[in-house]
Order: C-alpha cells, then sequence, then structure tokens
C-alpha cells in the first residue's frame, strides 16, 4: 500500500524511492506539525531530516479518490494521535494532509462581502481587515476563551470583493452547529455575511482542499457611475471581439510570471480551464476559471487584454505570456471591478 511505503521512507529516513511514491503533479505535504511543503526537493530535505521515529496506521478508508486514515506519529518530542487525507492518482500520492487530532470541531463557511469597506483580507497590523472583522465576530459570537484562527480558500487584496470565499476554523463551544451561522452573522458587519456553515471532517482544509477558483470582472464601458464605482471599472472597450480572443488564448497551462509582481514565487504554472466574456447593456463581464491564480493574476490578465484591444498595447496575449518577464507588463485593472465568485472542492 503506498501510504505504508510512503511512512516507511518517512521513518527511515531514505528517499531512495521517493520519485516511485509521490506523482508527477505532486501538490505538497502539510504535515502533522503544521509544516507546508510544496516542492519535492523540500520532501526531500523533510524527510531527510528523519522527523519521525515511529508510525502506525490503525485504519484506512477511500471515499471518491481520497484515502482517510488514522494514524500514530512518534517524533523526538511526544506521540501523536493524528487523522490525514491523501489524494492518490494511479498510485502515487499527490497531496497529503495531516492534523493531530483533538476535541474541537472543524467548521467550514461560504461567505460574502464587500471589499471596499476593508483593506484586504489577511490580517494586517493597524488595518481593518475581512479576516479580523470575521475572527473578531467568531470569537464574541460562540463566547471563546481564546481568538480563534480562520483558513481561506485565499487571500482578496484590498478593493476586491467576494460573492463566495470559503474559510474554515476549529472550535470546541456549546453552541449547536446549525446555530452558528445566526449568531455569527448577527455579530458581523453589514459588509460581511455567511451564507453556509456546516461541520466537516478535521481533515478538510479550505486552501489545500481548492480545484477550482472562478473571479468574475465588471467593466462599464458607457456613462461613468459614481455610485458603482468602488464595483466596476470604467473604461471604453474599443474593440470586444479583439478582448474575448486575447483573454481566451489565456486558456490552457502556462508558466503565467509575466502576470504577477511577486518575485518570490517558485512555480508560476498555473491552468486556466475556461474564460468567457459576456456583453450585458452596458457592461462586460469577464469570467476565469482556473485551478489556481498568482497575486494580481487574473487584474493583470484583463488589464493587458483591454490594453490590446484598445490598441495601447502593440503585442498579444501569447506572447506576454511567452515572455515570462515579471517587469514587463504595466497594466493592471484595477481591484473596483474584480469579484471571487466561487470555489469548487
Amino acid at each position: 500500500m503506498i501510504l505504508h511505503d510512503y511512512y516507511e521512507m518517512l521513518r527511515d529516513g531514505d528517499t531512495t524511492h521517493l520519485k516511485d511514491l509521490v506523482d508527477t503533479s505532486f501538490y505538497g505535504v502539510r504535515t502533522y506539525d503544521e509544516r507546508t511543503i510544496y516542492e519535492r526537493s523540500e520532501l526531500i530535505t523533510y524527510i531527510g531530516d528523519n522527523p519521525i521515529q515511529d508510525v502506525k496506521i490503525l485504519s484506512i478508508r477511500e471515499d471518491h479518490g481520497d484515502y482517510h486514515y488514522d494514524l500514530v506519529l512518534t517524533d523526538h518530542a511526544g506521540t501523536y494521535d493524528c487523522v490525514a487525507k491523501a489524494d492518490v492518482t494511479d498510485g502515487r500520492i499527490v497531496k497529503l494532509y495531516e492534523t493531530i487530532r483533538t476535541d474541537k470541531t472543524r467548521i467550514v463557511c461560504e461567505c460574502a462581502y464587500d471589499g471596499s469597506s476593508f483593506f484586504g483580507y489577511q490580517r494586517q497590523p493597524n488595518h481593518h481587515t475581512v479576516q479580523q472583522a470575521i475572527e473578531e465576530a467568531i470569537t464574541k459570537a460562540l463566547q471563546l476563551e481564546d481568538d480563534v484562527t480562520i483558513h481561506a480558500s485565499g487571500r482578496t487584496d484590498r478593493g476586491v470583493h467576494a460573492v463566495k470565499q470559503v474559510f474554515h476554523f476549529d472550535v470546541d463551544t456549546v453552541i449547536p452547529v446549525d446555530k452558528m451561522r445566526m449568531v455569527i452573522n448577527s455579530y458581523l458587519p453589514d459588509s460581511i455575511h455567511i451564507h453556509a456553515l456546516q461541520a466537516v471532517d478535521p481533515t478538510f482544509h479550505s486552501r489545500y482542499d481548492v480545484k477550482t477558483k472562478e473571479y468574475r470582472y465588471k467593466i462599464n464601458r458607457k456613462w461613468y457611475d459614481p455610485i458603482q464605482r468602488h464595483y466596476e471599472w470604467h473604461t471604453t472597450i474599443d474593440d470586444v471581439e479583439r478582448l474575448r480572443e486575447e483573454l481566451t488564448a489565456a486558456i490552457g497551462t502556462h508558466d503565467f510570471r509575466t502576470f504577477t509582481t511577486a518575485t518570490d514565487v517558485e512555480v508560476s504554472v498555473r491552468t486556466i480551464h475556461t474564460i468567457r466574456v459576456v456583453e450585458d447593456g452596458d457592461h462586460i463581464w469577464i469570467a476565469i476559471r482556473g485551478d489556481g491564480f498568482l497575486r494580481y493574476m487574473v487584474r493583470y490578465l484583463v488589464g493587458a487584454a483591454v490594453a490590446i484591444a484598445n490598441g495601447r498595447l502593440d503585442t498579444t496575449m501569447h506572447e506576454l505570456i511567452q515572455a515570462r518577464d515579471v517587469d514587463l507588463l504595466k497594466d493592471k485593472a484595477p481591484a473596483t471591478g474584480l469579484y471571487l465568485s466561487d470555489v469548487t472542492y
């Protein structure tokens, strides 16, 4: 069994057969000690450090291609009762998530928020953020002694909105799960609302289990509307068909390094599954669905396509992708028109 072989390798500190156990599309390992390992080379280093002295797999069950199992891990600091989940494809591990078993319940939520009310999603010192507002509301609503920490499907930048953001947290409370949504919403500001809430398996992770995300971008190409200034980009589009053509060229698996400012990203390859450009009266909606996105990636894709369609940028989307130059592109669409519209698992 592939999982037994993996943990024997972990216990022995021997990576000789790692390539036989880990798939070429290896996503990463989230280990019981809360470390996150994405690259295969990092996994080799981790195993080489011989972190596990003993391991016992107590039970394994399969559910829709995922293996859920109970195990006991022993390292130099102690012994841990753990639960884990592995995505195994064609006899090789693609993704693995471990967590130490606790008495807490893992809760997953779907929420929407108005990004214009916050300084982005991620908690930051001296700034009002979505994460901070939600964490404070949950802590108060569920009457928790310790501050709760939430984990989202991803971060949205300042001014970006969410129609469907997903996050989870672990909690031990006497409040029934079916009452939590109503109670938490009563403590949230009007700019955030939880639409759905449920208890899930402790191996579920809002970020690491994401299969696809969809972002939608709203453009107003006619009359400027000051009431909608935080919710759309007011700009002209000279050639809608050229806009559609250039965006369609981004569909597929590519290195999108040109479309981010993040110079510290080791892997900038992403897969875009679909791009739709829909005309709706004075507005144009652009929907982009993919397996993941680099920081500012959607805004750079939209900004570049608009610049090309309006004749301000003398290049093509294909040429921009092939350039793989993080310093090349200057046309970034504003955050105001961007919405995280869907997350699938």
